[in-house]
């Protein structure tokens, strides 16, 4: 069974009944948590999320380069969950690529800065991993968390 709590899929699975302490049964479940992968996107220009911007997601594999691995649009709330059903590769390198140019002209605005790629590799002991971009038509900034 899955269940969703605090942005991380967590998987549950039933241990069976049989143990008594005196006259109540208990009941224990094996929980893992998936790890996650969070991209929040912030318009300085208009100090909201950053909604519907299309992002692509790549990972980088020893055999073809680059691998597209997920395309989509962040939320209203400016969030994107990368990697659904899917957990990050320890020591992982990962492309981000947001198209701040497709973004700004739905906007009626000229960015300097058509499009931004983000480069990161993850940390050996990662369990979840949260990228933060501020983006502007004169440029970005960025944060990553763990």
């Amino acid at each position: 069974m899955s269940v969703c709590c605090s942005d991380a899929a967590v998987e549950v699975e039933p241990v069976p009944e049989g143990r008594t302490e005196g006259k109540m049964k208990t009941f224990t479940s094996h929980i893992s948590v998936r790890p996650t992968f969070l991209l929040q996107v912030l318009d300085t220009t208009s100090g909201s999320p950053a909604k519907s911007l299309p992002v692509t997601l790549y990972e980088q594999t020893t055999k073809k380069g680059w691998e597209a691995v997920e395309e989509g649009c962040t939320l209203d709330d400016g969030h994107m969950k990368l990697l659904k059903g899917r957990s990050l590769n320890p020591m992982g390198r990962y492309k981000l690529h947001l198209d701040t140019g497709r973004y700004f002209s739905q906007k009626g605005g000229q960015p300097m800065c058509p499009f931004i790629e983000l480069g990161l590799q993850t940390p050996a002991e990662c369990q979840n991993l949260h990228v933060s971009v501020h983006i502007g038509l004169n440029g970005y900034a960025t944060y990553f968390g763990t």
